[in-house]
This record gives structure tokens, C-alpha cells and sequence, in this order.
């Protein structure tokens, strides 16, 4: 039997969605899951703010579904550039607090402009 993953993501501004991806799907290829039982257990592996998208996102929904709905609410990409351009069309979602907007930008734009972000800090 498959055993079950047990790393979760929550959304939080100190997580890396990208890393936690790549460890799932290399959790997924070694026990060659299926897609459907790919997008179950990342479902189950959501917790706090990622946990409440789930609402949104039907049963049998695919699992590269999932991971593009995820990848455009906590960010997601490849080089400051992307995050940059990713950053600037970041909207409130509607089940999401003030707070946590401000979180999910925060951790996009530290990581969209590190040198910015690390001149502040001095």
C-alpha cells in the first residue's frame, strides 16, 4: 500500500510552495500515483489559508489543476522577474482576510525583491 504523504502545506509567507511541490511530485512518482490520487492526497495535505481553497475546488478536479490554483493564490514560479510580474496583478481573493492578503503579498514581494527587501532590513 501507498503510505500516506505526510508533509503539509498551509500557506504560510515562510513556506516555498515550488519546493513543496517538487517533494510531492517526487512522492508521487516514486509510489506511482495516479492522477486522481495525486490530487486527493494534495487536498489532504493543505492546512490553515491553503486549506480553504479546497472549497472552491471540486471533487475530481485534476491534480495539475489543483497546483495551478495554488501556484496563483501563494505564488509561484521561477526568478524575481516572474514573482515582479506575478506580484503587481495580485488581487484580494473573496474568502480572504485582510491579513492574510497582506501575508501572501508580503511573502511575494520578498521574495519577487530581495535586494529591496534586505536594504530595508538594515
Amino acid at each position: 500500500t501507498t503510505p500516506p504523504w505526510r508533509a503539509t502545506f498551509a500557506g504560510l509567507a515562510t513556506e516555498n510552495l515550488d519546493a513543496y511541490l517538487s517533494q510531492f511530485e517526487h512522492y508521487c512518482y516514486a509510489y506511482g500515483l495516479a492522477n486522481g490520487d495525486a490530487a486527493a492526497q494534495l487536498i489532504a495535505s493543505l492546512r490553515d489559508r491553503a486549506a480553504n481553497i479546497s472549497a472552491q475546488i471540486p471533487p475530481g478536479t485534476s491534480y495539475e489543476d489543483i497546483k495551478t490554483t495554488l501556484q496563483q493564490r501563494f505564488g509561484s514560479g521561477s526568478g524575481s522577474s516572474w514573482l515582479a510580474g506575478d506580484f503587481a496583478k495580485q488581487v484580494r481573493q473573496k474568502d480572504e482576510t485582510p491579513r492574510d492578503f497582506l501575508d501572501r503579498i508580503t511573502m511575494m514581494a520578498t521574495k519577487a525583491f530581495p535586494n529591496y527587501t534586505q536594504a530595508c532590513r538594515a
